[in-house]
């Protein structure tokens, strides 16, 4: 189980996802606004967070820009279905400054599910013993 910040604008997508999310045993902050997101951090303290880009106050971007300096190891997934250019350009864009994975819009549950498994896995040390 991994504590997950979820930041998306559109409010249906936003429960979608959370419940995404929840179904796979994580617990989860969502929120429709990136406004307060250092807030959300500093209170849930979360393992990972979700972030669509496309969004009003501040964009996605801006999100894992801020993270990157704020905790370099927090890692952060992108998701995106576009708006004035495609998608998979936003997303190389998020890429290019630190997100972990991205998911392109539309993706389903398992999508979802595997990105926020992996890049936990690889935030945490390995358990294994030799």
């Amino acid at each position: 189980m991994a504590r997950v910040l979820l930041l998306e604008d559109h409010e249906i997508v936003c429960t979608v996802l959370a419940q995404f999310l929840k179904n796979g045993g994580h617990e989860v902050v969502a929120s429709n606004t990136s406004k307060e997101v250092f807030d959300h951090i500093a209170s849930f303290k979360p393992d990972v967070i979700v972030t669509d880009i496309i969004m009003p106050e501040m964009d996605g971007i801006e999100v894992i820009r801020q993270v990157r300096h704020y905790d370099n190891k927090l890692p952060v997934i992108a998701i995106s279905g576009g708006g004035r250019i495609a998608g998979a350009e936003y997303l190389e864009l998020a890429e290019a400054v630190g997100a972990a994975a991205t998911l392109e819009k539309p993706f389903d549950e398992a999508d979802l599910l595997h990105a926020v498994d992996d890049v936990v896995k690889k935030r945490q040390p390995s358990q294994m013993v030799s």
